[in-house]
């Protein structure tokens, strides 16, 4: 009959009690192998993976397990799935050595909880299926999610990025949890993909950030932002990089927030600006709308102006003047509400030629003498026509629209 082992020590961490041949692994009276440091010791670690195998494999009913306190050699993320458990929580606990993923996808929920990651994590085009947390945990060292898609939400809140962080070309179809988030090091999100609106408003970024690229669709669409201090803080980053190609069109989503936090009610005055801003030119940053609205307007003016004339000198009767200036409003809308939502640019440009057509059979200005004196903002004082209030309007919004088309241009070509 084998003797009884004898127990010898016990664990402070977790009150179990462990015997000689535990403790010649340890080496460490105070830690069993669940606890006790694993620095690059592979009896060690070989040992710990037997023993935490047995624990999970006790509660075989359960569909979720928790391991609290423990500390882990490197760790191939591939034995989560081998585990067959829903759900695994890990709860200040300790990872000493490296995280590495070999496996396609990790499939059970992970739950990181006031963790310390000693060493490099690196996931590359692994698929974790799940919500995945590492809410207030710590990374001492590197860590690399390159080419990763995380199905479910991600909870980063709390969590402190000592050194690099790079999820460059991941994808990230659900939310993002960043509050309080701290990126210390270097962080690339260099072609991530956000499928839903990302919000960095409480995340603190002490070091340079690349956000190249970043988008929520295959189409390259600019991602969509939740607050306008995400717009912003991903502007910045650009602008010190001297950027100022990406930082503009950040610009123009910070403005655009902007626009969605003014009320008509309560300041009038400001959202009627911002409104007037982003309908002329996408707030200074789309030329080819300024262009568009330029041309429209000046036909549609020079078309007023033209029948205005004849009727005063009696040429056209003036019920067919109001159904042709109909018409042409109607044509502005439907061009400058395709320019605006830039679904089919092609349709925009054939139905302005249109327009220019209808304009030379009614004029017969074929060469747009008429309308290139129309659209001068400087035009009348050269000539003897007298300055009508109405004509003034038009001469305002004109030159404001061509000052649009300037600095519409310059923003994306100057250097600084």
């Amino acid at each position: 009959m084998p003797e009884p082992k004898k127990y010898i020590c016990k664990c402070e961490s977790c009150k179990r009690e462990f015997d000689e041949e535990e403790f010649k692994l340890t080496k460490d009276e105070d830690k069993c192998i669940l606890h006790c440091n694993k620095y690059e010791d592979i009896e060690l670690s070989k040992e710990f993976l037997k023993k935490i195998t047995e624990i999970v494999f006790e509660k075989k009913v359960e569909n979720s397990i928790e391991l609290k306190s423990i500390v882990f050699p490197s760790v191939d993320t591939n034995d989560l799935n081998k585990f067959n458990k829903e759900k695994i929580i890990f709860k200040n606990c300790k990872f000493q050595g490296k995280i590495k993923c070999f496996s396609k996808s990790i499939v059970p929920e992970l739950e990181f909880e006031d963790c310390e990651f000693e060493s490099q994590v690196l996931w590359e085009n692994t698929t974790i299926e799940k919500k995945i947390s590492f809410k207030s945990s710590i990374f001492k060292d590197d860590f690399i999610n390159n080419e990763c898609t995380f199905n479910k939400v991600v909870n980063l809140d709390g969590v402190i990025y000592e050194s690099v962080s790079d999820f460059s070309k991941s994808i990230f179809k659900d939310k993002v949890k960043q509050k309080y988030t701290s990126y210390d090091g270097y962080t690339i999100f260099r072609d991530v993909t956000f499928e839903k609106e990302l919000n960095l408003r409480d995340t603190i970024f002490n070091h340079k950030v690349n956000f190249l690229n970043i988008h929520k669709n295959k189409n390259n669409e600019i991602v969509d932002v939740e607050n306008r201090e995400t717009a912003r803080i991903i502007k910045d980053s650009f602008e010190q990089q001297n950027n100022i190609i990406e930082a503009n069109r950040f610009y123009a989503l910070e403005m655009k927030e902007r626009e969605k936090e003014l009320e008509f009610n309560k300041e009038p005055f400001e959202w009627l600006v911002f409104r007037i801003h982003a309908w002329s030119s996408n707030h200074s940053q789309d030329w080819l709308l300024a262009l568009y609205w330029i041309i429209t307007l000046g036909f549609a003016f020079a078309l007023f102006n033209f029948y205005t004339l004849k009727i005063e000198n009696k040429f056209v009767h003036f019920e067919f003047i109001k159904f042709i200036g109909l018409f042409c409003l109607i044509l502005i809308g439907i061009v400058v509400d395709n320019i605006c939502k830039k679904k089919d640019e092609i349709k925009s440009i054939f139905l302005l030629f249109y327009f220019y057509l209808l304009y030379a059979y009614e004029t017969s200005d074929k060469f747009l003498t008429f309308f290139a004196n129309t659209i001068n903002p400087f035009s009348i004082m050269t000539g003897k026509d007298e300055l009508t209030f109405g004509t003034l309007i038009f001469k305002i919004i004109i030159a404001y629209l061509i000052y649009q088309l300037i600095i519409s241009i310059r923003q994306n070509t100057r250097r600084k």
